[in-house]
């Protein structure tokens, strides 16, 4: 079957892309921020889907040739700079429903909301349910689902909030993404993936059979050696990847001998060194043609957003402009606008999170300490779809698996929802030793 999925780039849409795929479904996914959409799922055919644009069912029409079933997964909180709520889950979504109808579409799934009703409290809810009411007196089969609350495995930091609500599923109901797509699941970054969840130390692969490894070394020094030559030799001869295209340098922090600032000096030096040609100084960094750089914030007028990742492909002293091919599409700057950009060729965990990369390779060394903590490191493992190295000594590990603080906040949520359902009355302030920690 082929089967459109909307909104496909987001936490539900991903999840259910990749299940149509590994079921044997032949999968179209539309969304706005298509270059790093086919990084992260390369298997499905993108389509720009740009639900303020495509505010009527001719525009619909052509992307819906063929289709067989379409999953609407498409969903915005609030009003944004990019983001209208009307007008994309009512106005767009009617006019995809409209666009199903005159395709001839077999069946529609619509991801509502719990809560969407005509006088809700808020836009979001109201236009779920304005969008609901139009699909139910349409011509087709459809199907509606309201998940109250949905936590994917790799969701930590600001969503804690959220795993406090999760403990308590007799209040609020809660649906677990809890299968990994991204790699077999007899992989070995699998099986690491879920120790380190489960706050066990990840087993290394026997050499050369498989796709997870642990390489022990104590002096930053020498971790650092290691990286430069795995990344710069030993990964392209052994897996034959590319080491400024597949292979990603994953660190805690900006600063220290392992941070990003010191090993994308190191890696420039290895893989990209001075030549005759034209570079620029800028903003602590030196750029030179061919660097692998990163937008470092979101850029609506070039159409480049925080974490994009490019090839400098040009450098023109003259005019004073530097151009970024972002999959293949030229983005001028301005040498002034050079602090857009960051040398990409290792960048931090916390900026790596929703994308993926063919081989990832994450030192580890207790100059990192404040920053060794288990959702970071699991964050670090799943990034990796084909190759993960750990470099690094086994006490920063150890901690990093033990130390899980991160998620404990105290906020008495939990508790205030439970006396919610039982009818009883919320107290004001907060009361001692009442925590939420993150507990599933």
């Amino acid at each position: 079957m082929r089967v459109l999925v909307t909104g496909a780039y987001g936490l539900i849409g991903a999840a259910c892309l990749a299940r149509l795929h590994a079921a044997g479904h032949d999968v179209v996914a539309a969304g706005r921020n298509l270059r790093s959409a086919r990084r992260r799922s390369p298997y499905a055919q993108w389509i720009a889907g740009d639900f303020r644009k495509l505010a009527r069912a001719e525009a619909w029409q052509p992307l819906l040739q063929g289709i067989d079933a379409v999953v609407n997964c498409v969903g915005v909180l609030e009003d944004g700079l990019r983001d209208d709520v009307q007008r994309v889950q009512l106005g767009g979504t009617k006019a995809l429903f409209d666009g199903c109808v005159r395709a001839g579409v077999k069946r529609v799934i619509h991801i509502s909301a719990i809560g969407a009703e005509p006088d809700g409290p808020s836009a979001f809810s109201r236009s779920k349910a304005g969008a609901e009411a139009y699909l139910k007196v349409l011509p087709l089969d459809w199907v509606i689902l309201r998940p109250a609350l949905v936590l994917g495995p790799a969701v930590y930091g600001g969503t804690a909030m959220l795993r406090g609500i999760a403990a308590f599923p007799g209040v609020v109901p809660v649906v677990r993404l809890t299968e990994i797509f991204r790699q077999a699941g007899a992989s070995w970054i699998v099986r690491a993936a879920h120790a380190v969840n489960g706050g066990e130390m990840p087993e290394s692969a026997p050499a050369g059979q498989g796709d997870f490894y642990f390489v022990e070394a104590d002096d930053p020094q020498t971790i650092l050696d290691r990286i430069v030559t795995m990344v710069r030799d030993r990964i392209p001869a052994r897996f034959g990847l590319d080491p400024f295209r597949d292979v990603q340098v994953l660190t805690p922090m900006n600063r220290s001998e392992l941070g990003t600032s010191n090993l994308n000096s190191r890696l420039q030096a290895v893989l990209n060194p001075p030549r005759d040609r034209p570079q620029v100084e800028r903003f602590g960094w030196t750029f030179r043609a061919g660097d692998k750089v990163m937008q470092t914030h979101n850029d609506y007028d070039k159409d480049v957003f925080n974490g994009d990742i490019g090839r400098i492909a040009d450098i023109d002293t003259h005019e004073q402009e530097l151009t970024v091919e972002f999959d293949g599409r030229p983005v001028p700057y301005d040498f002034g606008e050079l602090d857009e950009l960051a040398l990409a060729y290792a960048v931090t965990t916390h900026k790596a999170q929703g994308a993926e990369y063919p081989a990832v390779v994450i030192p580890l060394h207790t100059q990192h300490l404040v920053m060794l903590q288990r959702n970071l490191l699991y964050t670090g493992i799943t990034r990796g779809k084909t190759l993960v190295v750990l470099v690094g000594s086994r006490k920063a590990l150890s901690a990093a698996v033990r130390r899980r603080d991160a998620a404990r906040r105290c906020s008495a949520l939990s508790r205030r929802l439970r006396e919610m359902a039982e009818g009883q009355a919320l107290p004001r302030g907060p009361r001692p030793n009442d925590t939420t920690d993150g507990q599933q």
